[in-house]
């Protein structure tokens, strides 16, 4: 709801909501306003979940008084999501956000989005406490993310989150704060104590970790051994072999996780730990949904993935993602690694982005022979953008028509060396897919022909259960475009498509 259509609101029909979105994006909200948002949220009785969206606000404490004076009141609400970017919210604030929410007694989902607001330890130090007086929370997420968080905010954190023994998700994204080592085992012992707790999702993006804080999150992994979903994410925290090897060693005692998603990306870590933490994730055997991303880091050609337990499939994996981009590998030693992974019958979902440089079309020739097995694939992403690709490769890509049951395509071919006879090929093979129903295909800064183009979406238009379509390329002809798009028209299905031009 915008802020200059709250008045519109009748009375009646807020009896009736269960469900309001209000979103404020004005630099002061006058007292007319305030008003109008006092009358809507008392009045609406029935309430069971509540959005507020109050960015790049002046007054938010006025504004939040407001907010809290009316909610606490309402007995069916479950479900309150705060954004508040760049509100600059002061200890005061906090304060009274933490006397009035813990009134809320059926308050299960909590979110509270607090991106650009903390220049000092004061607000995530009272964070803590408004959690802890939230004791029937289920689920809890806290985007803290560009902040000032140190090491002492961040236990002061989880000292709340402790006191939540009905959590069951909990969600802590730090991206960009000044979190160092210290604290980091203390933190995961607190969040242990919820013994409920099955998700946890981490991003510590662009923190200040290193090995030393890598080594205590793998020594803290012993106390959440009961969760059943890790997503972690240490994007640019400048560790190596020795943080990494240690974490693998915790992740090891997570036995019951069926998701896990590491984003190990730009750091320094080189063969040895890359090859321990594959290993390890392979032994864990519950694994429905593997996301794994080591791109920009220093793994080279010499690695080798013999001991990573591969042949041993994982019988509930079906979801599986892999990102190596930005790696130095010439002769790609990780294809011998991806041909025994992708061979997994029961694979729904496969993801693979391998921009290198380096790849050729052998390399695809090889990779391309694995995908005969995917029988029951939904969805299918290769991103081989910027590589050494010719006809020959994106000729072999037309293994991909043995996956039938393909609903979704996501295919980046741009910036290798593709001739018509290459692109003609591809056309050919998602011609074949008639399951597909979603499209994206990017041929930007390839060397084929408009009119070679328009044979290709000829092909595609086989494609009769298409419904979203994009495609990226060079600026074509107006046209040609244009014929193009009454053509695409004519599919019955078809509700969206997009022709992206760079």
């Amino acid at each position: 709801m915008k802020a200059n259509s709250v008045c519109l609101l009748d009375d009646f029909y807020l009896q009736k909501v269960v469900e309001l979105k209000i979103n404020f994006t004005l630099q002061n909200i006058g007292q007319e306003h305030l008003s109008q948002l006092q009358r809507v949220i008392k009045n609406a009785q029935n309430l069971e979940a509540l959005y507020y969206r109050f960015d790049f606000n002046d007054n938010i404490e006025e504004v939040l008084q407001v907010v809290c004076d009316s909610i606490f009141e309402h007995k069916n609400l479950n479900s309150l999501h705060l954004q508040l970017l760049k509100c600059q919210l002061n200890f005061s604030a906090l304060q009274m956000m933490e006397n009035k929410l813990s009134k809320i007694e059926n308050l299960q989902s909590l979110t509270l989005n607090l991106r650009y607001n903390f220049s000092k330890q004061d607000g995530s130090l009272l964070l803590g406490k408004i959690i802890a007086n939230c004791a029937q929370l289920q689920y809890l997420n806290l985007d803290l993310s560009f902040n000032k968080m140190e090491a002492e905010g961040f236990l002061s954190l989880t000292e709340g989150i402790k006191l939540s023994q009905n959590l069951k998700n909990l969600t802590l994204s730090l991206r960009e704060n000044q979190i160092r080592s210290d604290t980091i085992y203390q933190c995961l012992a607190n969040i242990g104590q919820c013994q409920k707790l099955q998700n946890l999702f981490i991003d510590f993006r662009e923190n200040y970790l290193k090995d030393k804080g890598l080594v205590y999150l793998g020594q803290g992994m012993q106390h959440v051994s009961h969760i059943q979903e890790l997503t972690l994410y240490v994007h640019k925290n400048a560790f190596g072999d020795q943080g990494l090897l240690e974490l693998s060693q915790g992740i090891s005692l997570l036995v019951n996780l069926r998701k896990i998603a590491l984003d190990l990306s730009y750091n320094k870590i080189q063969n040895e730990s890359t090859e321990s933490i594959l290993e390890t994730i392979w032994n864990l055997q519950n694994l429905e949904v593997i996301i794994f991303d080591v791109s920009g880091n220093d793994i080279n050609d010499s690695i080798c993935f013999s001991d990573v337990p591969c042949d041993k499939q994982i019988e509930n994996l079906k979801h599986l993602q892999l990102n190596f981009n930005f790696l130095r590998f010439q002769n790609w030693p990780a294809l011998q690694l991806i041909q025994r992974v992708i061979k997994y019958k029961n694979l729904k979902f496969l993801s693979l982005e391998m921009c290198c440089d380096y790849i050729t079309d052998e390399t695809i020739i090889e990779l391309s022979k694995s995908f005969k097995n995917l029988i029951n694939l939904k969805t299918m992403i290769l991103d081989f953008s910027g590589n050494s690709i010719r006809e020959t490769g994106v000729a072999s890509l037309q293994e991909i028509q043995y996956c039938s049951q393909i609903t979704k395509l996501y295919l980046n071919l741009s910036g290798n060396t593709i001739n018509s006879e290459g692109a003609i090929s591809i056309g050919n093979t998602i011609s074949k897919l008639l399951q597909v129903e979603e499209l994206n295909i990017s041929f930007y800064n390839c060397n084929f022909s408009e009119n070679v183009f328009y044979e290709i979406m000829k092909q595609i238009y086989k494609c009769k259960s298409l419904k979203l379509f994009q495609v990226t390329v060079r600026q074509i002809q107006q046209k040609l475009h244009l014929q193009i798009r009454r053509f695409f028209m004519k599919l019955n299905k078809l509700v969206l498509m997009n022709f992206s031009f760079r």
